[in-house]
């Protein structure tokens, strides 16, 4: 399942090096390092022990510039707006303040980040991250709905666009079931593990499906958008 997720991330970049357009650039960049974030945790791990302060601070510092990336994502793809610049902004500086702060403190005193405050914080703002954009994917398909509707758009541009907003849909709430685990124990492991597993499973479908649909793929999602999705062509 990583495997999909750095390909897709790949062929965005290199896409991106095409068309020289920054979505499919930070799209694939996020993609990438949410993917290396979980390789360099479980190799790290698996050589420094899990306690490492350094194999902490790897897995820390690619999930912070992934959420950044997203966040760029979030500016140049949906929202412009002054207040919406205004609120990537805070949400970057919480990151990128509270991971220095981490860096030059905990890292060098040995201390892992996962049960900081700043953990806590980053944690709460990356899940608004994830729940802003899986918004503003469901905003932008309820609108070319209405464009299908009036055959001014294809049914599986809408279709897609909406695979990509459950793709990012399904991580906040996984998120807080590890941090249910980690801080309180209120969730047994094996039902996170799990949770996990499929959610992870469906994340990849519904990011190869959203970005490189097969040809077959997408003439399905054109003629058989029925009206359970609310699209149709005809």
């Amino acid at each position: 399942m990583l495997v999909v997720h750095f390909v897709v991330g790949f062929r965005l970049i290199l896409l991106a090096k095409n068309t020289r357009q920054p979505p499919e650039f930070f799209i694939g960049l996020t993609l990438i390092l949410l993917t290396t974030a979980s390789v360099t945790g479980m190799i790290l791990d698996a050589v420094l022990g899990e306690d490492s302060a350094l194999a902490d601070m790897l897995v820390v510092l690619q999930l912070t510039l992934a959420h950044l990336s997203l966040l760029v994502v979030l500016h140049v793809v949906f929202r412009r707006e002054w207040w919406a610049t205004i609120a990537q902004v805070v949400i970057g500086l919480i990151f990128i303040v509270g991971f220095s702060y981490e860096f030059f403190s905990g890292w060098q005193l040995g201390v892992t980040p996962w049960g900081t405050v700043y953990n806590k914080l980053r944690s709460l703002v990356a899940g608004t991250a994830f729940v802003w954009g899986s918004v503003e994917c469901f905003l932008a398909y309820s609108r070319l709905r209405k464009q299908v509707r009036f055959g001014l758009a294809p049914a599986s541009t809408a279709i897609r666009i909406l695979l990509w907003g459950f793709s990012m849909v399904v991580i906040p709430p996984l998120t807080l079931m590890s941090y249910l685990y980690r801080e309180f124990a209120l969730i047994d492991l094996s039902i996170v593990s799990t949770s996990w597993l499929v959610g992870s499973f469906f994340t990849v479908i519904c990011v190869w499906f959203s970005f490189f649909p097969p040809e077959s793929v997408i003439r399905w999602f054109d003629q058989n958008a029925d009206s359970s999705l609310g699209i149709s062509n005809e």
